[in-house]
């Protein structure tokens, strides 16, 4: 059979026609099953940093203070807590703002959350470190879109609030602890919960300890302690840069001491996602002294 010019070209489009309606319907069905599965990526971890008793710059050559610091940026934080003692001697406004030197940036970008020390109130008054700082002797911070809730404690008797278990204090304690939605929560106070250091365990504190409390973090004594109370964790972290008192365990550690250092500087680094914190106290050399993770079922999206 012979096709002429017209008919070549005419079966031609014919083919062409069917191939394109084939493409088409196959793109329509595609359209109609819809898109497939997307796997969604795990959320990066939050990292914060803990540091404590190192707010001695002004009256000192700052040598550890900065030795610190350089050890935390180098975690590249999303913030930085405090357990207290953020300056020494008289808390005088001059004086804050030498010794956060170190910290000055974190303190600029709303990133630093401190923890109320004795050492704060000077000769009585917080007010310097209140304007410094723009945040209250007391506080919760919600981090990382409710991820951590970060409950800071002022156990200071000059606190007008109160530090004892029916005070004012202890009492919002109480009810933002209660309608907390955050995954996990962590306590931070100056003086110690549970302590073998100079200081020792401070019993008045313990209107904090409560159930719902994932971790308990505080300083006032020069060292770093792990103490392991039913079932719990509390980290003593004093190791920031001061130089003063520093010694621990002269009546004999706690039975529930798992882990004390009294040599090195240093710092806690919490690494936190929705099933895992992880605690690690890691000297100035960058070596990680001590570990140790808590964990929960993760749930939700």
């Amino acid at each position: 059979m012979r096709f002429t010019r017209g008919r070549l070209a005419l079966a031609l489009a014919v083919v062409i026609g069917l191939i394109a309606i084939a493409a088409a319907s196959q793109v329509l069905a595609a359209s109609q099953r819809g898109p497939g599965p997307v796997r969604s990526q795990p959320s990066p971890p939050f990292v914060i940093a803990v540091i404590g008793d190192y707010g001695e710059c002004a009256s000192s050559p700052c040598v550890h203070e900065r030795a610190v610091a350089a050890l935390v940026h180098s975690w590249r934080p999303n913030v930085i807590l405090t357990v207290g003692d953020n300056s020494y001697d008289n808390g005088a406004l001059s004086e804050v703002a030498v010794d956060q030197q170190p910290y000055a940036v974190d303190v600029a970008a709303g990133s630093f959350y401190p923890v109320t020390g004795n050492h704060d109130w000077g000769t009585g008054s917080l007010q310097p470190s209140l304007t410094y700082f723009h945040r209250p002797a007391h506080y919760v911070a919600h981090l990382d879109g409710g991820l951590i809730d970060f409950f800071a404690t002022d156990m200071n008797k000059e606190d007008p609030d109160g530090d004892g278990s029916a005070s004012v204090q202890a009492i919002q304690f109480r009810q933002n602890l209660a309608t907390s939605r955050a995954v996990w929560k962590i306590v931070g106070s100056h003086q110690p919960f549970y302590s073998s250091g100079h200081h020792g365990t401070q019993p008045y504190t313990h209107w904090a300890v409560l159930p719902a409390v994932d971790l308990f973090l505080s300083g006032h004594d020069h060292d770093f302690e792990d103490l392991l109370v039913d079932g719990r964790h509390f980290v003593v972290d004093g190791v920031g840069g001061s130089t003063e008192s520093r010694f621990m365990c002269a009546a004999g550690c706690l039975p529930q001491s798992v882990f004390h250092d009294v040599a090195a500087f240093g710092a806690v680094r919490l690494t936190v996602t929705k099933s895992t914190l992880t605690v690690e106290f890691i000297a100035v050399d960058g070596s990680v002294e001590h570990a140790f993770s808590l964990q929960k079922a993760e749930s939700g999206p």
